[in-house]
Protein backbone atom coordinates (compact mmCIF):
# COMPACT_ATOMS: atom_id res chain seq x y z
CA UNK A 1 0.00 0.00 0.00
CA UNK A 2 1.31 3.45 -0.85
CA UNK A 3 0.03 6.94 -0.26
CA UNK A 4 1.03 10.48 -1.09
CA UNK A 5 1.29 13.35 1.34
CA UNK A 6 0.30 16.59 -0.34
CA UNK A 7 1.77 19.87 0.84
CA UNK A 8 4.94 18.41 2.31
CA UNK A 9 7.05 20.05 -0.40
CA UNK A 10 5.57 23.47 0.38
CA UNK A 11 6.14 22.93 4.08
CA UNK A 12 9.77 21.96 3.45
CA UNK A 13 10.30 25.11 1.37
CA UNK A 14 8.90 27.25 4.20
CA UNK A 15 11.18 25.53 6.72
CA UNK A 16 14.18 26.14 4.47
CA UNK A 17 13.18 29.79 4.05
CA UNK A 18 12.80 30.17 7.83
CA UNK A 19 16.21 28.56 8.37
CA UNK A 20 17.82 30.88 5.83
CA UNK A 21 16.07 33.89 7.37
CA UNK A 22 17.34 33.00 10.84
CA UNK A 23 20.95 32.86 9.63
CA UNK A 24 20.96 36.45 8.40
CA UNK A 25 20.90 39.65 10.41
CA UNK A 26 17.96 41.90 9.61
CA UNK A 27 17.01 45.46 10.34
CA UNK A 28 13.29 45.67 11.00
CA UNK A 29 11.22 48.68 11.99
CA UNK A 30 9.01 48.53 15.06
CA UNK A 31 5.97 48.95 12.80
CA UNK A 32 6.96 45.81 10.87
CA UNK A 33 7.71 43.89 14.03
CA UNK A 34 4.80 45.05 16.16
CA UNK A 35 1.93 44.79 13.70
CA UNK A 36 -1.49 46.18 14.57
CA UNK A 37 -2.72 42.60 14.92
CA UNK A 38 0.08 41.77 17.36
CA UNK A 39 -0.55 44.91 19.40
CA UNK A 40 -4.33 44.41 19.56
CA UNK A 41 -3.89 40.76 20.57
CA UNK A 42 -1.19 41.25 23.18
CA UNK A 43 -1.48 44.80 24.53
CA UNK A 44 -4.04 47.41 25.50
CA UNK A 45 -3.04 49.45 22.42
CA UNK A 46 -4.22 49.43 18.81
CA UNK A 47 -0.77 49.94 17.30
CA UNK A 48 2.89 50.39 18.20
CA UNK A 49 2.76 54.17 17.77
CA UNK A 50 0.13 54.43 20.51
CA UNK A 51 2.16 52.07 22.70
CA UNK A 52 5.36 54.10 22.44
CA UNK A 53 3.62 57.48 22.72
CA UNK A 54 1.91 56.28 25.88
CA UNK A 55 5.25 55.69 27.56
CA UNK A 56 6.66 58.97 26.23
CA UNK A 57 8.80 57.67 23.39
CA UNK A 58 8.66 59.64 20.15
CA UNK A 59 12.20 59.18 18.86
CA UNK A 60 14.85 56.50 18.62
CA UNK A 61 17.01 58.51 21.03
CA UNK A 62 14.21 58.51 23.61
CA UNK A 63 13.83 54.76 23.18
CA UNK A 64 17.56 54.17 23.68
CA UNK A 65 17.55 56.41 26.76
CA UNK A 66 14.62 54.57 28.39
CA UNK A 67 15.81 52.50 31.37
CA UNK A 68 15.07 48.83 30.78
CA UNK A 69 13.45 48.52 34.20
CA UNK A 70 10.97 51.28 33.33
CA UNK A 71 10.17 49.61 30.00
CA UNK A 72 9.71 46.23 31.72
CA UNK A 73 7.32 47.76 34.25
CA UNK A 74 5.27 49.43 31.52
CA UNK A 75 5.14 46.22 29.48
CA UNK A 76 4.10 44.16 32.50
CA UNK A 77 1.23 46.55 33.27
CA UNK A 78 -0.02 47.08 29.70
CA UNK A 79 0.61 43.84 27.83
CA UNK A 80 0.35 40.09 28.20
CA UNK A 81 4.14 39.93 28.66
CA UNK A 82 6.21 40.19 31.81
CA UNK A 83 9.10 42.10 30.22
CA UNK A 84 10.16 44.08 27.18
CA UNK A 85 12.52 41.27 26.16
CA UNK A 86 9.68 38.74 26.26
CA UNK A 87 7.47 41.00 24.13
CA UNK A 88 10.29 41.65 21.66
CA UNK A 89 11.10 37.95 21.43
CA UNK A 90 7.48 36.99 20.68
CA UNK A 91 7.11 39.71 18.05
CA UNK A 92 10.41 38.68 16.44
CA UNK A 93 9.34 35.03 16.28
CA UNK A 94 6.03 35.95 14.68
CA UNK A 95 7.81 38.24 12.21
CA UNK A 96 10.21 35.46 11.18
CA UNK A 97 7.32 33.05 10.65
CA UNK A 98 5.50 35.62 8.50
CA UNK A 99 8.63 36.15 6.42
CA UNK A 100 8.90 32.39 5.88
CA UNK A 101 5.30 32.23 4.71
CA UNK A 102 3.66 30.62 7.73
Amino acid sequence: MSFEINGLSDFQKKIEKLEQFSKNEHSVSFRELFTDTFMKSNTSFNNCDDFFKSIGIDTEEQFKAMPEEQMDEFVAKNTSFSSWQEMLSKASSEYALRQAGF
